[in-house]
């Protein structure tokens, strides 16, 4: 296992919008993803943990994307994942707006 990251373990969440996107992005000061493994994240039943399904990426993607959004990874000093997903006008009951 590796030592922990110097000043401990820290995880951001930003959130900002892009026009009719909200792009939300989680990152983490760990150790990252390896560049081999990278590619391969987001398939169904992929893991590197001895415990553990490899469902919990590609589960997370095929939600977003039945929102019409996108999920995206990097790693580079650390985990960075990142999530668009369209806004929509609601009337408060669930309705959507955007498709009267």
């Amino acid at each position: 296992m590796a030592d922990p990251p110097e000043g401990g373990p820290r995880l951001s969440l930003s959130a900002r919008l892009e026009g009719r996107w909200v792009e939300i992005t989680v990152k983490d000061n760990g150790a990252g993803i390896p560049a081999a493994v990278l590619p391969r994240i987001f398939e169904p039943f992929f893991t590197t943990k001895t415990e553990g399904m490899g469902l919990g990426l590609p589960l997370s993607a095929r939600l977003i994307e039945q929102m019409e959004g996108t999920i995206s990874a990097t790693s580079d000093h650390g985990a960075q994942f990142t999530i668009r997903l369209p806004l929509r006008a609601t009337s408060g009951r669930g309705d959507d707006l955007s498709r009267r």
